[in-house]
């Protein structure tokens, strides 16, 4: 009976030091921003205020619509073009998003900071699915700890509002999936299966490049004859049609985007469509050699380097008589290059390389942390390398981005939003949703949109684009300069009435073309200064 009892006692015996190491490798993307935050530029993070850098001011407004009126609120739209569902209000970038982080501020609440503590939550839970899942050895979570507390995609992002933290844990998942699915497909369950994909398809609607990842998803699971592998090509295009089309109807159109000024360019020549391709292509490569902090363009050479070591293992790809833990099989080989590849494809063709690092650190993150389980330690050794070189230059590129986003106290937008909500509130009856809309100019989306109370829209005018929206304009509200306004009314008139003006010259005003007079008993308020500091 005692040697039964001690039996059971030493198979449940808990490995508390695998337990506290793999906890502390969660926790090391969190630990970092707090210590760098609080001790490296001696600031607190409630003195954050996202107004540096317009994706963040629109996830955070966003966001707090959600929270405030979910779908009810005003359009988010670009040049007054709504999405083709109207029952979606949100940008460019979708309402997945928004929706996501306003229903986790109605949880535990929304201040200008609550973005980061989620985006570092879901960091964390990432890596501590991936471990759980992979359960690598004392040895791999090491390597795994290297990377997460050097690699620049993640720490230049952790105390910024930005989609790239969330993406980034995404990441982690995916390769824990992939890493069974590469190693033993035929041992995964159903249900771990029909999660995975369920997965992919969620993930893809947030980000349509996750959306790649069907192909080797299917493949994977397809028997390798050539009929069932050219069906599993059709069900990814199926797949990755059908989020691409709902993305696109869901989500406003970007008339910046550099897929649209293609479509655009194609439509009124094809040597036009071709001329921009390649003008998009040798601009993003004299960027790799004019980018003086090396952070983005390392993430691009970084990636590319990683391709290189994967084409030289393909290349020479022999299987041992022997297979050891290593080995790089094709299948491994072939998911990385398309993994890799496919993004460095569309960032240097379809992006911009000034922002490639915001895509391809998941992507190289997806790839790394395969490579550490499966212990091919020769491109992360490689990667982790070239992280510790980039290392202080990293540091002062937080710093600078920190201090950008500090420069306007939180107290300040507390002020100005408490004036302006003299003169815009969120209607619950309004007509439509216009009538619960802003529009600014881009110059003046600062931190004036942050005061905007929750549940107005704010849609903004694209430079020397206003002689093609269609005549008159929507919003309910305008914010322009004077100068500008008065410039513009001289080829539009517009029948305005001024409510607020701001201390650097900018005007709220009411439009009455809008049609929403009886839904706004607000008196104006002309001459009433706001200090912006």
């Amino acid at each position: 009976m005692n040697s039964l009892s001690n039996k059971f006692t030493s198979h449940k015996k808990i490995n508390w030091l695998y337990i506290s190491l793999a906890l502390c490798v969660s926790l090391l993307p969190a630990i970092f921003t707090y210590v760098f935050i609080y001790y490296g530029m001696n600031d607190h993070i409630q003195n954050f205020t996202p107004t540096f850098w317009n994706d963040q001011i629109t996830y955070w407004h966003e966001a707090l619509t959600f929270k405030t009126v979910g779908f009810n609120g005003g359009y988010y739209a670009t040049d007054e073009h709504i999405p083709a569902i109207r029952f979606f209000h949100f940008g460019a970038h979708g309402p997945a998003y928004a929706v996501l982080f306003g229903l986790l501020g109605s949880v535990v609440g929304w201040n200008y900071y609550t973005p980061i503590l989620i985006n570092i939550a879901f960091l964390t839970i990432g890596i501590g699915l991936y471990i759980l899942i992979t359960k690598p050895t004392i040895q791999q979570l090491l390597w795994l700890g290297g990377i997460l507390v050097t690699f620049a995609p993640i720490l230049n992002y952790t105390s910024l509002i930005s989609q790239e933290s969330f993406h980034q844990a995404a990441a982690m998942v995916f390769a824990a999936i992939f890493y069974h699915l590469l190693t033993g497909p035929k041992q995964c369950s159903p249900a771990f299966k029909g999660l995975s994909l369920l997965f992919i398809l969620s993930m893809a609607y947030f980000r349509f490049t996750w959306g790649l990842l069907f192909f080797p998803f299917f493949a994977l699971l397809s028997p390798h004859t050539r009929i069932h592998q050219f069906l599993s090509l059709l069900l990814s295009i199926f797949c990755i049609g059908g989020i691409y089309f709902f993305s696109q109807i869901s989500s406003v159109i970007w008339t910046n985007h550099i897929i649209y000024l293609m479509v655009e360019a194609f439509k009124r020549s094809f040597s036009e469509g071709i001329h921009l391709i390649m003008t998009i292509f040798a601009n993003n490569w004299i960027f790799l050699f004019q980018d003086k902090s090396f952070l983005k363009s390392g993430a691009v050479l970084q990636t590319l380097g990683l391709i290189f070591i994967l084409m030289f293992y393909l290349i020479n790809n022999r299987k041992p008589e022997i297979e050891k833990p290593n080995y790089f099989s094709k299948n491994e080989l072939l998911f990385h290059l398309f993994t890799l590849g496919t993004i460095f494809f569309f960032v240097f063709i379809l992006y911009i390389a000034a922002g490639g690092e915001r895509i391809l650190g998941a992507s190289m993150l997806l790839s790394l942390l395969i490579m550490i389980k499966r212990k091919q330690y020769q491109g992360v050794a490689f990667i982790l390398v070239i992280n510790i070189l980039l290392f202080p230059m990293l540091l002062n590129q937080i710093k600078t981005l920190w201090s950008l986003n500090t420069r306007v106290p939180p107290q300040t937008i507390r002020e100005l939003s408490t004036e302006i909500q003299e003169v815009i509130q969120y209607q619950p009856n309004a007509e439509n949703s216009w009538c619960n809309t802003l529009l600014v100019s881009l110059d003046n989306y600062s931190e004036k949109v942050l005061a905007v109370p929750g549940g107005i829209g704010v849609s903004f005018l694209m430079p020397g684009r206003l002689n093609q929206i269609e005549k008159p304009l929507k919003s309910h509200y305008i914010m322009l300069n004077v100068e500008k306004l008065s410039r513009i009314k001289r080829e539009y008139p517009m029948n305005l009435t001024p409510l607020i003006q701001l201390e650097d010259g900018t005007m709220i005003y009411k439009n009455h073309d809008a049609g929403c007079e009886r839904y706004n008993t607000l008196e104006p308020i002309i001459e009433k200064n706001i200090i912006i500091r």
